[in-house]
């Protein structure tokens, strides 16, 4: 089976190999038998993912089960040619990282598995959108609502039976579940090359989630041309990226429809409640029309320079979260409440 170890080593003979590093000869001598039992072994119709050394039935050859065994046959070229799966998913986790040749081969174990990664999400995704399917008879058809994602939260929907179900399992929220049924939803519809470009881990979930929330209510015809416009180039671009891509390809292609659709989005603006986080502090998202986003990004930027330059010891950072809290003093407060609130536009 392990036919190199007999004959050459590409266009040199083994034997020189051999002379100019005995250790490696006997590594190499070793795994050659190791190899060929397991070889052996595969011959005999045993299932290659049946029960490990140690366990009732495991049937391995020696040492075949242990962690890291197949090590010694992984290179950086051999991870990077080979799509995710039941195939790819055997040989790491039977490989051990520490035992890796060279940094380049490191490096391609760590986008193998995050292959694999984007390769269970694609599955997840259909899985959620089959459990859907199977309980749409008893789902009173979800209202849509207007709000548009803020930091990848999506609540394009109010979550219904499916996603209670799966949230549940997961221990996920609900809106988490929805998004999951969502992009299964889509995969299967004009996203379809999206869905597979996550199967074949070309694109990560937070790239295909771009796809999904950038392209939600958008008609067919348009989300076809989007996907094919933006998807060839989306591997090699951020997220931010990607989502960039698809808003100004939803301008190009679209005009009269992002006109519409920037309409009913402003319609959604809003401020959430505080997330609690550790340590006392908390944070907050806002969604606001760019104009009105970029107008106070630059007051707080120029209230913090300013006190910069008058020698406030400070980081910009520090003063522009108190210059936005300082924001509180529109608000009148009286001891039953808001004694005083002016909204302006």
């Amino acid at each position: 089976m392990f036919e190199a170890a007999g004959g050459e080593a590409g266009s040199v003979p083994y034997e020189a190999w051999a002379a100019e590093d005995p250790a490696w000869s006997a590594r190499m001598d070793a795994l050659a038998e190791q190899m060929d039992a397991f070889g052996d072994w595969l011959d005999d119709g045993d299932d290659v993912r049946g029960p490990r050394d140690g366990e009732e039935g495991g049937g391995h050859p020696e040492g075949s089960g242990e962690p890291g065994w197949l090590t010694p046959l992984v290179d950086g070229d051999w991870l990077t040619g080979h799509a995710p799966g039941p195939d790819l998913a055997f040989t790491l986790e039977r490989t051990d990282p520490a035992g890796l040749a060279d940094e380049y081969t490191a490096v391609e174990l760590v986008a193998a598995w995050a292959r694999m990664a984007s390769w269970a999400q694609a599955g997840m995704t259909r899985a959620a959108a089959e459990v859907h399917t199977r309980l749409a008879p008893y789902t009173t058809p979800p209202a849509p609502a207007p709000h548009a994602p803020v930091r990848g939260r999506r609540l394009t929907h109010r979550a219904g039976p499916a996603a209670t179900e799966i949230a549940i399992r997961l221990g996920i929220s609900r809106p988490a579940a929805q998004a999951l049924i969502d992009a299964g939803q889509a995969y299967a519809g004009p996203l379809g090359p999206v869905g597979d470009a996550l199967t074949d881990g070309l694109i990560d979930p937070p790239r295909a989630r771009a796809f999904v929330e950038g392209l939600t209510r958008t008609p067919t015809q348009t989300a076809l041309d989007v996907v094919e416009t933006v998807l060839p180039t989306a591997p090699g671009r951020s997220v931010g990226q990607v989502r960039t891509d698809i808003a100004a390809a939803l301008i190009a292609l679209d005009p009269t429809g992002a006109t519409t659709r920037a309409r009913t989005a402003r319609t959604g603006r809003r401020v959430t409640h505080p997330q609690v986080l550790p340590d006392g502090m908390a944070s907050l998202c806002a969604l606001m029309p760019a104009v009105d986003a970029t107008a106070l990004d630059l007051a707080l930027d120029v209230a913090a320079r300013t006190a910069r330059t008058s020698g406030d010891p400070r980081t910009l950072d520090q003063l522009r979260a108190d210059a936005h809290a300082s924001l509180l003093s529109v608000v009148r407060f009286a001891d039953d409440g808001v004694a005083g609130f002016a909204v302006v536009g």
